[in-house]
């Protein structure tokens, strides 16, 4: 079938569906409650030939079913003021793929927000470009199985931050089991990566270029693990 906005798709489909867009911008927020394949035509700028989620203001994409795939699409955001995100959780959920999204323009492109409890969250071929924060952890939000391949979080304020929450002693247990590579932290502005929680994590063949040129306590790398992690 066919329809004139995306949530309406999505709002349509059973669980197990696959939704294909076709190239054009559209102007929306969307919520993927049930497990869904989204398909779009691709990252690129050009709304003639690529899929193009660009709401007005708020969060794009809100991802509140396990099972989801977002594959193939640009989100961009109206700009870098709170609220505004790109791909964001706060719900539990496991087996989550974001493949081949192109992400700028946010406060914060990927959000593990503070009810969030994501057990396997899989990244190939993800750009988070030209956000405040690339990805981000909130202080509550816990995330297990990360796995990122071949992506980029480039020229953001921070390419990941990962905060913690000062009345918990087991914070290490909200950001484990993290594996990266073959991924580029380029021209940050302040830090590659800030982390307060971290556990069981490898970053292999990663580059981080360019970065720690802003003026507030800029480096490199931050690993400041906190309250128990």
């Amino acid at each position: 079938s066919a329809f004139t906005t995306i949530q309406a798709a999505i709002t349509a489909a059973a669980a197990g569906d696959t939704v294909r867009v076709m190239p054009g911008t559209y102007t929306e927020n969307l919520t993927i409650g049930k497990q869904l394949t989204i398909i779009g035509a691709g990252t690129g700028s050009s709304a003639t030939t690529n899929t193009i989620i660009s709401p007005a203001s708020g969060t794009a994409v809100t991802v509140a079913a396990s099972g989801v795939i977002l594959d193939n699409l640009r989100v961009a955001g109206a700009g870098k003021t709170s609220g505004n995100n790109g791909v964001y959780f706060d719900s539990a959920l496991s087996n989550i793929t974001l493949r081949n999204l192109y992400i700028t323009n946010h406060s914060y492109g990927i959000e593990i927000h503070n009810s969030a409890v994501v057990r396997g969250l899989t990244l190939p071929g993800v750009s988070a470009v030209g956000n405040t924060v690339g990805l981000r952890s909130a202080t509550e939000g816990s995330a297990n199985n990360v796995t990122v391949t071949s992506s980029a979080f480039d020229s953001n304020d921070y390419g990941w931050q990962i905060m913690a929450n000062s009345a918990k002693t087991t914070n290490q247990n909200d950001f484990q089991n993290v594996s990266v590579t073959n991924t580029t932290f380029d021209n940050n502005q302040f830090k590659w990566m800030y982390a307060e929680k971290l556990h069981n994590a490898t970053f292999t063949n990663i580059s981080a270029n360019g970065r720690g040129y802003g003026t507030t306590s800029p480096c490199g790398v931050n690993v400041n693990l906190k309250f128990g992690a």
